[in-house]
């Protein structure tokens, strides 16, 4: 009966030791949107999937995770309907397809990873048209968010 009793804790032990393992990255679901200013100077995200082809307006998507790694890797790819000048900060890895009318950006997003986002501007240079974010989390899941810049 001693024998059986410890080997039912040694299951026990490593079952609940299994919980420390960091689980897959998993996407429960996402919106794509944009950011309105309000009054008191805090931003409101308004889900829509038709970005207005305004100079500086505030877009972009955010991703709800079921996870529970300490940190989340990801690619965001972006791609507009024609070229662009892309104004990205040069501490950002980043690239730029030849004919520029896409980016790719390496991010990594630490604390809550719950959920992780991304927010762009409309550039005075960006076409309308049909775009798409592309996103590959952790090398292996991919969310693709499509939308339109419009006049």
């Amino acid at each position: 009966m001693m024998r059986l009793r410890s080997v039912i804790l040694l299951l026990a032990a490593l079952v609940v030791g299994c919980g420390d393992e960091p689980q897959p990255v998993e996407i429960m679901h996402s919106k794509m949107g944009v950011f309105v200013k309000q009054a008191d100077g805090t931003l409101r995200f308004d889900e829509t999937k038709v970005v207005p082809l305004r100079d500086k307006q505030g877009y972009g998507w955010v991703i709800y995770l079921r996870t529970n790694k300490p940190s989340i890797k990801y690619t965001e790819q972006l791609k507009l309907a024609g070229a662009s000048e892309w104004g990205i900060p040069d501490h950002v890895q980043h690239s730029i397809s030849g004919d520029k009318t896409t980016i790719t950006v390496q991010r990594e997003w630490s604390g809550d990873t719950s959920r992780i986002a991304s927010i762009w501007s409309v550039s005075a240079y960006d076409p309308p048209g049909p775009a798409s974010f592309t996103i590959t989390i952790e090398d292996k899941v991919v969310q693709k968010i499509q939308f339109e810049l419009k006049q």
